[in-house]
Formats: C-alpha cells, sequence, structure tokens
C-alpha cells in the first residue's frame, strides 16, 4: 500500500508540469480507497471494543475516496474548483476520524468523558463560527458577501480546530503499550490537517491526505490497536506532561469563548455592526453547550465521588480487617495516620500516635537499627519506591513490649500518599514459637543440657577466640561404663533418672562459662575454657563424683566414668577436638576403663591405623584372605585329642599375617564380626563333617561375638539361625559344636544374651564360658547360665606353678564346676609343669602351644595321624558330655 501510494506521487510529480490530468486526480482516490479497504477488513477481526474505532476510520477513507471520485467528477464535467457534494464528504471523514480516534481503545474513557470532549467541541467551535460570523459582518454590513465557499472555508477551518483538539486529547491519554498504533493514528490526523490545508487545483496530490490514510494503515495493524480499553484500576499513572496537556485541554473551551466574547464584543461597540440570526444561533448553541458542559461534569464529579467513595469504604474493611497495621509518617517521619486495626492488635486508638515521631513507637535498643533502615529507604540510591524491613519492639496499650516485624516503603514521590508507608505485625506468638523450636534444636529434652549440635557451635565460636585472641581451651569427653546394665536391671525408667543425675552433678563440677552437653545415650562431653591441665584435674575429680553410687527410687545403681582429655591447638576445628577427645576416651576404655587418658598424637595414628584395618577387613573374605586354623584340645590322663577350637587368621597381602588382637576387635565394632561368626560356623561344621568321614569323632569350638548373641528383634536372631544352617548343610548334629562365649556378652544385655543362649541348647549345642576367672562377677553368672563348660583363663594356668594361692583358686573353680555339672578346660597351656599342674587339680582337658599350635586343617589332620583320638561312633568327646 505503501509503494502504491509513493508510485502515484512520483507519477504526480512527473504529469505536474502538463497540468491537471485524469489520472493524477484519480489516483488518491485509488489509493486511499484501498486504505479504507484493508482497515475495514483487519476492524472485522479485532475484538469489539477495537472493531467499532476502526471500522469509522477504516469507512472515512472509503468515504474520502468517493468525495474524491465526486470531486474529480465534477471538476471534469463542469469545471467548479469546489463543488459542495463534494466538500461534504470531506466533512464528513473529518467527523468519522475524530469519532474513530475517540473510540481507540487507548483514548476512549467513560461515557461521561466521551459526552464531555464532543461539547468542549461544539463550544470551541460555536465560539468560532459566531467569532467569524462576526467579521463577516463587519466587512460587508449588508450580509451579501456571506456565501457557500467562505462558508465551507469557514468550517473547514473549524474542522482543524477539532482535529487538533483530539491530537491533544489523544496525546494525554496515550498509555505505555500502545503508543505505537495511537502515535501512528494522531499523525495522521495531523496529516489530515495539512491536507485540508494545502490543497490547490492543480497539484498532483493530496500530499497531506495521502499520507494521512497511509498512517492509518500502518496504525491499524500496529502493537496495541485492538487492546480492550483500561479499566481504572489497570491504566498507568499520566506522565507529567500528560497531566499538563489535561488541563490545558479541560480551560481550553472556556479560553475560547472567554476571547471570542471580550473580541466580539470590542468589535461590536468600535463598529457597531448588526447582529443577525447567525449570531443569535451561534451564541445559543455555544451557551447551550456551556451548560450542557457544566451538567455533564456535575454528573461526571458525582460519578467519581461516588467511586472514591465505595473505593475507601474498600480500603478500610481492607485495612480494618487485617492483621497488619498500616501506618503513613509524613516526610518529617511524623505519623499522619493509622490504621484501625492498631485497635485489635494493640489495643491502642489509631488518633494515639497521629503527631508523633515514628521512632518514639520504638524500643529504645532498637531505635538505631530502625533508624538505619529508615535512612536508607528516604536517603539511598535507587528507583521509588525503596522498601525494607525490620524486626524491632513496640508497646501496646498496657505497656508491655511486643515483638513486630515491619515492612515500609518510600512514597513521598507518589501523589496520592506522600508519605512512607509502614505495614506492622504483631509476631511475639510467633517469635516465642521460634525461640520454643531452636531450644528444642539445640537443647537435649531429657537432661536440658545443650545437645551435639548446640555444643559444636560453642566448639566454633571458642576456635575463633582462640585464633583471635589465642584463648585456648579444653574437650572433655566423658562416658558412662556400666549404663546398659542399669537399663537391663532397673528398667529404662531407671536410666533416664541417672542420665539426669549425672547431667546435674557434672554442671555443679564445671563453672559458668564452661559448657556441658549431652552428645547423645550415655555420652556427654565439656568444653572448658582452659588448657589441658585444668581439664585433666576436672576430670579426675569427674571420674570420683560422676562414678559414686546413684540412689534412684529406693534402687541403687553403680555405674563408673571413663574420660578423654584433649586441648585445642591454633587451627584445629572445633569437630576435630571432639574427635581426638573421643580418641582418648575410646583409649581409656581399652586400658581399664574408670580413668582419664589425655590425647596424644599417638592414639590419632593408632585410630588411623585402625580404620585401614577396618577398610581391608571389609572385603578380605571375598579375596580368599581370611582362614580358619584349627588348636587341638586334649583329654590329659589318656592322651588322646577329643575336640578343637576353630580360630580365624588372616593374612593381608601386604600386612603379612594379622594378629586376631588386631582385627578382631575392628571387626566387633564395626559388626563385620556377624558376616566372619557365620562363615566360621560353616567352615567349622564342614571341617568336622570331614573328620567324621575320616573315622575322628571331635567336638569343634567356635568362639561367638557379642554383636552375634545379641541379634536384634527388627533382624530376628540370626545366631540361632545360622547354626542350624551350618549344621544341616554340613550335616552333623548341632550337639557336636561348643559356642565360646565370653562375659562381655553378658554385661550390656544379661536377658537378651540369656534367651539366645537357651535357644541354642534347645538346639543341642553346647555352651561354654571362655577366659572364666578375669571378669569381676564371674561367679554371680554361673547360678544363671545356661554353661556347660568352663574354660580357666591363661592367667590361672600360668600362675599355679609359681603361687599358691593361684593353684587354690585354680582347683576351687575346678571343685565349683563339678558341683555345677560342668566340664573344665584350662587354657594356656605352654611347659610340662603346667600340663602336670593342670591334671594335679583335676583338670582332664587342656590345650596350649606345649599340647598343639593352631593349624591348618592338613597340618590338623597329619596330627591326627600321630596321635590317638576319639573314634567315629564310640559316642564320647569332652568326658561327661554326651555326643
Amino acid at each position: 500500500m505503501a509503494l502504491a501510494g509513493v508510485a502515484y506521487l512520483v507519477l504526480g510529480l512527473v504529469l505536474a508540469r502538463s497540468g491537471p490530468h485524469l489520472l493524477v486526480h484519480a489516483a488518491p482516490a485509488l489509493t486511499i480507497g484501498g486504505v479504507g479497504v484493508a482497515v475495514v477488513s483487519r476492524a472485522r477481526r479485532m475484538t469489539a471494543a477495537a472493531r467499532r474505532s476502526w471500522l469509522c476510520l477504516g469507512f472515512a477513507a472509503l468515504l474520502w475516496a468517493a468525495g474524491q471520485t465526486a470531486h474529480v467528477a465534477i471538476e471534469q464535467t463542469a469545471g467548479a474548483s469546489h463543488a459542495g457534494t463534494a466538500d461534504l464528504a470531506f466533512l464528513g471523514v473529518v467527523v468519522l476520524l475524530v469519532v474513530g480516534t475517540l473510540l481507540h481503545p487507548s483514548i476512549a474513557a467513560s461515557a461521561l468523558s466521551l459526552v464531555r470532549s464532543v461539547l468542549d467541541g461544539v463550544i470551541i467551535v460555536s465560539s468560532f463560527l459566531l467569532f467569524m460570523t462576526a467579521m463577516a459582518s463587519v466587512a460587508d454590513p449588508s450580509g451579501r458577501s456571506v456565501t457557500l465557499s467562505l462558508l465551507l472555508e469557514l468550517v473547514y477551518v473549524v474542522d482543524d480546530i477539532v482535529v487538533v483538539a483530539v491530537v491533544l486529547v489523544g496525546l494525554s491519554r496515550m498509555q505505555q503499550g500502545r503508543r505505537a498504533s495511537i502515535a501512528l493514528l494522531l499523525a495522521a490526523l495531523a496529516c489530515a490537517v495539512v491536507g485540508t490545508d494545502t490543497y490547490e487545483r492543480g497539484w498532483p496530490f493530496d500530499t497531506g491526505w495521502l499520507l494521512g490514510f497511509l498512517l492509518l494503515w500502518a496504525a491499524s495493524g500496529a502493537p496495541g490497536a485492538q487492546l480492550r480499553r483500561s479499566g481504572p484500576d489497570d491504566r498507568a499513572e499520566p506522565s507529567p506532561r500528560q497531566v499538563l496537556l489535561r488541563r490545558v485541554i479541560g480551560v481550553l473551551p472556556y479560553a475560547s469563548v472567554g476571547v471570542v466574547m471580550v473580541a466580539g464584543g470590542i468589535i461590536y461597540f468600535r463598529e457597531q455592526f448588526t447582529l443577525t440570526s447567525a449570531h443569535t444561533v451561534a451564541a445559543l448553541v455555544m451557551i447551550g453547550a456551556m451548560i450542557a458542559r457544566q451538567s455533564v461534569s456535575v454528573l461526571d464529579a458525582s460519578s467519581a465521588a461516588r467511586e472514591l467513595a465505595r473505593g475507601e469504604a474498600y480500603f478500610r474493611s481492607i485495612v480494618q480487617g487485617s492483621s497488619d497495621v498500616t501506618t503513613i509518617v509524613d516526610e518529617g517521619l511524623v505519623v499522619v495516620w493509622q490504621s484501625p486495626s492498631v485497635r485489635t492488635v494493640f489495643g491502642l486508638n489509631e488518633r494515639a500516635a497521629v503527631g508523633k515521631p515514628i521512632r518514639n513507637l520504638i524500643h529504645p535498643e532498637d531505635r538505631p537499627r530502625f533508624d538505619e533502615a529508615l535512612r536508607r529507604v528516604v536517603d539511598g540510591p535507587g528507583p521509588q519506591p525503596r522498601t525494607a524491613s525490620l524486626r524491632a519492639r513496640t508497646r501496646d496499650a498496657d505497656r508491655r513490649w511486643h515483638e513486630i516485624e515491619t515492612n515500609f516503603a518510600n512514597h513521598l514521590d507518589t501523589p496520592a500518599i506522600r508519605g512512607i508507608v509502614f505495614h506492622t505485625r504483631d509476631i511475639s506468638e510467633r517469635s516465642g514459637l521460634e525461640q520454643r523450636l531452636r531450644e528444642m534444636a539445640f537443647t537435649d529434652a531429657l537432661t536440658s543440657l545443650p545437645n551435639r549440635r548446640h555444643f559444636l557451635d560453642r566448639l566454633d565460636r571458642a576456635g575463633v577466640r582462640l585464633a583471635s585472641r589465642g584463648e585456648t581451651y579444653t574437650v572433655l569427653a566423658v562416658d558412662l561404663d556400666g549404663f546398659k546394665a542399669v537399663n537391663d536391671l532397673h528398667g529404662h525408667g531407671a536410666g533416664d533418672a541417672l542420665l539426669v543425675e549425672v547431667a546435674a552433678r557434672l554442671r555443679a563440677e564445671v563453672r559458668d562459662t564452661d559448657t556441658v552437653a549431652r552428645l547423645g545415650g550415655d555420652e556427654f562431653a565439656i568444653l572448658v575454657r582452659e588448657g589441658a591441665a585444668a581439664g585433666q584435674r576436672l576430670a579426675e575429680r569427674l571420674v570420683d563424683t560422676v562414678g559414686a553410687p546413684y540412689i534412684l527410687d529406693r534402687v541403687t545403681a553403680h555405674v563408673s566414668v571413663s574420660v578423654g582429655v584433649a586441648e585445642a591447638q591454633r587451627g584445629d576445628d572445633g569437630a576435630v577436638v571432639l574427635r581426638n577427645a573421643d580418641l582418648a576416651l575410646r583409649h581409656a576404655k581399652q586400658t581399664g576403663k574408670k580413668h582419664a587418658e589425655v590425647y596424644l598424637p599417638a592414639l590419632h595414628q593408632g585410630a588411623l591405623e585402625r580404620l585401614a584395618v577396618e577398610h581391608d577387613l571389609a572385603g578380605a573374605l571375598g579375596r580368599g584372605e581370611i582362614r580358619m586354623a584349627y588348636q587341638p584340645i586334649f583329654d590329659l590322663a589318656r592322651g588322646v585329642i577329643v575336640g578343637a577350637e576353630a580360630l580365624m587368621r588372616w593374612r593381608h597381602p601386604v600386612r603379612g599375617e594379622v594378629s586376631p588382637g588386631v582385627f578382631v576387635p575392628v571387626a566387633e565394632d564395626s559388626g563385620q564380626i556377624v558376616e566372619l561368626g557365620r562363615w566360621a560356623l560353616g567352615e567349622s561344621a564342614r571341617q568336622l563333617a570331614a573328620w567324621d568321614a575320616a573315622g575322628h569323632s571331635l567336638q569343634m569350638g567356635v568362639n561367638v561375638s557379642t554383636r552375634q548373641l545379641r541379634g536384634s528383634p527388627e533382624r530376628g536372631w540370626p545366631l540361632r539361625d545360622d547354626v542350624a544352617g551350618a549344621c544341616a548343610d554340613a550335616g552333623i548334629p548341632a550337639s557336636r559344636l561348643v559356642l565360646e562365649i565370653t562375659e562381655s556378652a553378658f554385661l550390656h544385655s544379661f536377658d537378651t544374651a540369656l534367651v539366645e543362649l537357651e535357644a541354642l541348647r534347645a538346639l543341642g549345642a553346647h555352651i561354654a564360658l571362655d577366659d572364666f576367672g578375669t571378669g569381676y562377677s564371674s561367679l554371680s553368672y554361673l547360678r544363671r547360665l545356661p554353661v556347660d563348660i568352663l574354660k580357666i583363663d591363661r592367667e590361672f594356668v600360668s600362675g599355679m606353678t609359681t603361687e599358691d594361692h593361684v593353684a587354690a583358686l585354680a582347683e576351687l573353680v575346678v571343685r565349683l564346676g563339678e558341683r555345677l555339672g560342668m566340664e573344665i578346660v584350662a587354657e594356656g597351656i605352654e611347659t610340662a609343669a603346667e600340663a602336670a599342674g593342670v591334671l594335679e587339680i583335676g583338670c582332664v582337658l587342656g590345650q596350649g602351644f606345649h599340647l598343639g599350635r593352631p593349624s591348618s586343617p592338613a597340618e590338623f589332620d597329619a596330627l591326627l595321624a600321630v596321635t590317638p583320638a576319639v573314634p567315629a561312633g564310640t559316642g564320647e568327646a569332652v568326658p561327661g558330655v554326651t555326643v
């Protein structure tokens, strides 16, 4: 379309020298008619709000094309330069352009506003006509010179005035997002003014009209052409220029009337011309339009007042029912308004704070932070409105302080507010809940001591003081010995009461600057803000005071205490110091318990070595590094082999032979002993079956760990299942197995161990109590334990040859076992004298290096070949125990 217009313009310039030409005059009609068709076609696809506007604008283009066609036809036939019929069409074009523009979605306002705009145009036009008729009367008092041509010229001038006014209205209402369409449309109107005023006969084109309608065609396809009209809530704030334009437009009708009245009065009194009916009609139209406009303004103001009242009522209901208190302060930071919700939130009258500085409502301790936040909001850089959020305290009607959360924004540049708006919420209840949750998160519920998380936080702070000021600190790791027995014997209620009492004793021994924490179970920790010497003195006191007996609801409980002490060094993390203290604690437990140990770097190296052993042990069974060795058990009186003890051995590819004293405790602590013990049961049962096939009826002793015996209700009882499965797979009875346990199996869970042992005996397996005589309460167990065999510890055996009282004790154990129906086996016989001494006290069974070392199955078979053994099918192995 634009290319066609340019082509016609070039053609007109070429033919302009040769005078009027039909093609030159017809080309604009064809071009603008095409614009009209295109705009109407687009309008039909637009939304209803935009369709009316663009149909009017499209029909304006079609009407202009029709008027131009009539104009060319009359000129070609009658030779007239201006024909009334064509001019009426052109005037109709202006009307359609004005109406279509005022209906544009970006310009259209309420119905009353639209009527007021029309009346403004009528006032301006009528006042201008009144002035022009007055001037015409002065020029020709007879009135004969007032022709149709003159009236048309006057009307064209009025059209220009109206179009200019509409352009101003459009500029005052132009909105973001729609400027492309409305800007092109207003430019089209401006070009129409130029086209109306610059038309001359013989000029190739009415260039103003042509350019205007081409811009109209572009506007119909520009962004924002069919957006719906904005409501009062989504219209953007007018710019300062638009506000100025609106004020000018509002004053323009009255200014035009004032100018006409003054100028007309001056002319009338100077020229004394005669007032005609035209003057009267123009004046009446002007006065009537002014009266109508005032009426519309009153109605519009009333409607706006009602809308404002509804908005205020709506706003007030929201603010009053809100749990937030809204406060507005002026630029002097003085309260000018507060929402009624302050009554329900703080019990205050909404007028109580008005006229007071806002900072006076804040707690004195919180005012510096409040002032700083307020300063940033008022004076800080950045676009308006600037915002901030703050927690502070304020008083209620009873002078009690409440914790509040306030958000405030700078609206000093917002015309409707001109202040800083605060939204304040009472968070006292929420803050109290948060405090309780923090206490729960950082406090042990049973003892009210700090928990592990809290303790680590204190260690981090102590580390900062050490790094910045050189203030050293020491950590004590405290663990109770025998606490599990208290739970088992007296119940968990007694155990909890014991822990509470332990916490009280620990607090009583430390200073206020120190921290006592419960890390979990029966583990405690103490942060001492002094060096290791002070920490060691405290640890020694704790061994005595915390280890004293406890009276718990008429029950006396006994526990001892082991303590690990570690002093922090520069650069140490708090968790590292706690780990070092725990390593010292572990060493204290391994070296006899009931005392304190100070951390040494060698302990750390030992821990690393232990971790390395644990790591390598995890895959040793799968790699085939674990094997079984068997140590023979002899009937010393007859000199025959009656059984064997199965012992695990580990040959590491790098470390070589790893002592059972090294890897077995690691396996016990890590839980790997369960898998290793299950494998050892299977191997031992298969070996028994092999010996049976070779004609040897032996009994096999297999060591059972505490973890294997303890099991768990969740996993079932794996030991009894493992024993039954191993015997079934090998095809031997469970009575051929002797399960060797130590006293430690009963220290933590006596009742559980007792139940499992009874179940194992029900399978037919025999139970041996290993290392008997080394524990402090072994004799107390014998009355209740389902034990078949006692194995006397090496310490008794080695002492019998040198100390008479040891021999007497060993003989007493043998007699006690006989009275209880148990067999006795002496362990660790390493000399002939020890073997003779064992026989002398009446102990028939024994094992040790003097009799035979742990050996491989092949080596054991070689020993059986040269040493008598109990033959298969004789029905005996260990004397007194039926096979």
